[in-house]
């Protein structure tokens, strides 16, 4: 990861502020960092989340499809509607920082 202000690697984690931070960021597996080099502060993925999620789906997809009158597998919605509320949480989390 680097820094998107200088480019830098020099980069380490810094601590989570306030309730949307605490709570918001723990469910879309982000995290601050802050560079060293100019002190800038950006989010990104902690480590592990995207193997996890990407176990996620495996183990939804392995599953032989359970069907809940005669609809889609209860797994595929859930996994569906989880992956766009990430989607929309990120994409909210990214507008509020682009105005800070």
């Amino acid at each position: 990861m680097k820094c998107h202000s200088c480019g830098s690697s020099e980069i380490r984690r810094s601590r989570r502020r306030g309730v949307r931070e605490q709570v918001l960021f723990r469910i879309l597996s982000r995290a601050p960092f802050r560079c060293t080099r100019c002190n800038a502060r950006f989010t990104g993925y902690s480590r592990g989340s995207r193997t996890k999620l990407l176990g996620a789906v495996r183990q939804a997809f392995s599953r032989p499809p359970t069907r809940q009158s005669g609809g889609l597998p209860m797994s595929l919605i859930i996994l569906s509607l989880t992956a766009v509320l990430a989607y929309l949480a990120a994409m909210l989390i990214s507008l509020v920082e682009s105005r800070d």
